[in-house]
């Protein structure tokens, strides 16, 4: 299958494409030699592999950009810029791509990390539910950096410079690439019975990420009551829920103290009862 959308970048270009989660939209970005530097974002139909209904979002920093990753939810852009042509200035931007509205989309752009120093290249969602960020500059080229919650817009999404250091190591422009579906969590089940309307806030409520480490996250795209929540071990005991942070649609468990094991995640809201299981690594 074969689409024609988009910029038409002639004989010379590079960049990154990546596959939202759901595999539902298609963000690229293409280094030119010309005045037309812009970041694309495409609906894609998985089943026909027809991509369409591109979005330009122009952007006057994108030389030698490389980065670009989307967030766990699906909602939420982000691209690594490089002013190689001027200052070195390094900059990583954010976008809520939510609305799939040009206008919107731009306006959203925030800048959440700039620097002379480091380099931000290629980014990787990780099986934590993490941005991971390759660097290379004259400081700090032997760590990584992270966003830790990709999910949260603004300086909420706490990105860290310098996450891992690797003693000494080097880092380059790219990291491995895979498929960010391979993290998607979408095995929910309830155990009473429910209506259709009920079934749809089902499927709009996620956990991630699986296998757990530190921290477990949960989100609905629409009000969800989290006061009724539990952890069980395998033999049906009660193990104390530590909440890190929580907000309307969204909370986010502390699990750092549970032991290497599995256990069950319950939620109690109104009339149902949702309950997974979730590997502690």
């Amino acid at each position: 299958m074969i689409s024609v959308e988009g910029v038409n970048i002639g004989v010379y270009g590079w960049g990154e494409l990546k596959i939202s989660p759901n595999g539902v939209k298609i963000a690229t970005h293409y280094n030119l030699i010309s005045d037309i530097d812009t970041l694309e974002l495409y609906d894609f139909n998985n089943t026909n592999g027809i991509i369409s209904n591109a979005i330009s979002l122009p952007m006057d920093t994108l030389d030698e950009a490389f980065g670009l990753s989307f967030s766990p939810n699906n909602n939420v852009l982000y691209i690594a810029t490089l002013n190689a042509n001027g200052d070195l200035l390094t900059q990583l931007w954010q976008f809520d791509v939510s609305s799939n509205n040009q206008t919107i989309i731009q306006n959203s752009r925030i800048e959440i990390f700039n620097s002379m120093n480091h380099w931000l290249y290629g980014m990787q969602l990780g099986a934590d539910g993490r941005i991971y960020v390759a660097k290379e500059g004259t400081q700090f080229a032997d760590s990584i950096g992270v966003i830790n919650f990709p999910n949260q817009l603004g300086s909420a999404c706490s990105f860290s410079l310098n996450e891992y250091d690797f003693s000494g190591y080097k880092l380059s422009v790219g990291l491995p690439n895979f498929p960010n579906s391979y993290f998607n969590n979408t095995s929910w089940l309830p155990n009473c019975s429910v209506d259709i309307s009920e079934l749809n806030t089902l499927a709009k409520l996620i956990m991630y990420p699986i296998p757990s480490n530190n921290y477990l996250i949960i989100e609905s795209e629409s009000y969800m009551d989290f006061s009724n929540i539990k952890i069980t071990d395998i033999q049906g005991k009660n193990i104390p829920v530590k909440i890190f942070s929580q907000n309307q649609n969204s909370i986010v468990l502390d699990i750092t103290n549970l032991s290497n094991s599995l256990y069950f995640l319950i939620i109690n809201n109104q009339n149902l009862s949702f309950t997974h299981k979730f590997l502690k690594l």
